[in-house]
């Protein structure tokens, strides 16, 4: 940090932030211009879930996946008509 730079707590970020030795943020998301916030934000939350498990195991093991929300919109579309 160079002098006189300030940081606030907003200014945080869990990107690289590590929890017991692992990165369990998964990457964010380019959903373009489709309507799929909901499923994006349901599989990042399922990833990051499975990556803090992951971590909490003894011993501690990486699990980085990444779940495919186009099948899910397709699933979704299926039992609930489109």
């Amino acid at each position: 940090m160079s002098h006189g730079q300030v940081v606030f707590d907003s200014e945080f970020s869990w990107k690289k932030t590590l929890f017991r030795g692992k990165i369990i943020i998964p990457e964010i998301r380019n959903q373009g211009q489709q309507p799929t916030c909901v499923f994006n934000a349901l599989c990042i939350a399922a990833e990051m879930q499975m990556g803090r498990s992951a971590a909490q195991r003894d011993p501690t093991c990486d699990m980085r996946l990444c779940f495919n929300v186009d099948s899910f919109v397709t699933q979704y579309e299926y039992y609930a008509g489109k």
